[in-house]
């Protein structure tokens, strides 16, 4: 038998998302090649059998295809990189890291917290980021003022400079943790930040804090508050740190690509929303950065969004909760005929929307 030929796209990302939450059988691991996707790797025949899950309804027996060229070429067909892990192996072991060149001031290391420290290390070693990028994304101050040096401090103390950005652009971070563990000189402050934010899968702002001081300090790291340890709730701290991002580089870039509501048209910046359509709180961090996981909306249709009466088909079409009757929908500026643009990116997105906040 061969691999089924209405396997898309769309279904090994799925089968990927799926692997993801729930992991990879040890017998299912790959010892010749992996699938590289969003810097993370995984089996790729296995990722077939999942993938035909959600094209056929059942997993693919590994009996029925095989491995290797048959598996790759497929999957080579629909856009995907698969690496021979040998290969990549070898180009690994004659990789040089820098050595670490750290200062003694302690600062700007000592002002913020761990999960803060660790994601701009990874930022700035997997994506390339500038000290002023680090500051107004992660720090929630104004880069025009702020001239990147608190995230600049933060690095430095660590010993990571300028020849030591973006190194880790191509791999995984076990790799980088690997290949650091390779070196001759000593890592071991690098590698704990990576592994803890790897274990922290990713969402390190939404950890529980054990003390009020703990809670303010990781919300003074992303919005601007008063200096006074308070107390608050879950719910009201996202709705702060949507407010810091209503002010945002997300909300002028959503207004550059979108310009007015999706739905009703308004267009004065006053009155629009920079709206997640996977919510903040649930996000990694580059999903809450990311542009394509933004609608531009007016207060109202914000409003209905965010709480799940309406979400949006892959084709962009309204859907309305049916626990809005017609007249409420009147009142509420909606109906059945509008529609929105969504790019493949957002489509993605708002697959995750409707299956976890429409109503």
């Amino acid at each position: 038998m061969s691999i089924p030929k209405n396997i898309n796209r769309e279904h090994v990302i799925e089968a990927i998302e799926k692997i993801k939450r729930e992991g990879i059988p040890w017998r299912r691991q790959s010892i010749k090649y992996n699938l590289l996707y969003e810097k993370e790797y995984y089996p790729p025949k296995y990722v077939l059998s999942i993938a035909n899950l959600f094209a056929n309804g059942e997993e693919y027996s590994s009996y029925d295809f095989s491995g290797g060229d048959e598996t790759n070429i497929f999957l080579e067909r629909l856009g995907f990189e698969v690496i021979d892990i040998s290969k990549k192996e070898k180009e690994l072991t004659t990789f040089q890291v820098s050595i670490l060149e750290p200062v003694n001031r302690s600062r700007e290391y000592q002002l913020y917290n761990e999960s803060t420290r660790d994601l701009i290390v990874y930022e700035y070693l997997f994506h390339s980021r500038t000290h002023r990028w680090l500051d107004e994304r992660i720090l929630g101050l104004n880069p025009d003022e702020s001239r990147g040096y608190q995230a600049m401090g933060i690095l430095h103390f660590i010993g990571l400079k300028e020849k030591h950005k973006g190194i880790f652009k191509e791999l995984g971070i076990q790799e980088a943790i690997h290949l650091l563990e390779q070196q001759d000189t000593d890592f071991s402050l690098v590698i704990q930040c990576l592994n803890r934010h790897e274990k922290q899968g990713n969402n390190s702002l939404d950890i529980t804090m054990e003390s009020a001081k703990d809670e303010y300090d990781e919300l003074e790291s992303f919005v601007t508050v008063t200096p006074e340890i308070i107390k608050i709730l879950e719910t009201e701290r996202e709705q702060v740190i949507k407010a810091r991002i209503g002010q945002s580089t997300f909300k002028r870039d959503l207004v550059k690509i979108q310009k007015k509501c999706s739905l009703c048209g308004v267009s004065d910046e006053r009155f629009l929303v920079a709206s997640h359509i996977k919510p903040w709180s649930q996000s990694n961090h580059q999903e809450r950065l990311d542009i394509n996981n933004g609608l531009l909306l007016c207060p109202n249709h914000d409003s209905l969004f965010d709480k799940g009466y309406i979400s949006f088909d892959d084709n962009g079409a309204i859907l309305t909760s049916s626990s809005l009757d017609d007249n409420e929908k009147l009142f509420l500026n909606i109906n059945d005929k509008l529609k929105i643009k969504l790019g493949y990116a957002q489509q993605q997105y708002m697959k995750w929307h409707r299956k976890n906040k429409f109503k």
